[in-house]
């Protein structure tokens, strides 16, 4: 009987674990939910931002001055991407 009752102890003392973890876990993801809330990832940047993005149309140094499909194609096979 007294090992009976060491094994519910024991698993009593996981269980409490594993729900104090959970918890933790929880309030920790609606820590970081809450955090970020206001974080407007798509606002339109301030300061010294540059322009990376060059529409087709207007050609670059490296870039194919045909925006055919083929060659568009190939550009893509080539760069991997």
């Amino acid at each position: 009987m007294r090992s009976a009752w060491k094994v519910i102890f024991d698993t009593m003392k996981v269980f409490l674990l594993f729900v104090g973890c959970t918890v933790l876990f929880y309030f920790g993801l609606k820590w970081l939910d809450e955090n970020y809330e206001g974080y407007h990832q798509y606002d339109v940047p301030s300061g010294g931002a540059v322009k990376v993005f060059n529409p087709s149309g207007t050609p670059v140094n490296d870039a194919p001055t045909s925006d055919s499909l083929s060659s568009r194609f190939f550009q893509f096979i080539r760069d991997g991407e």
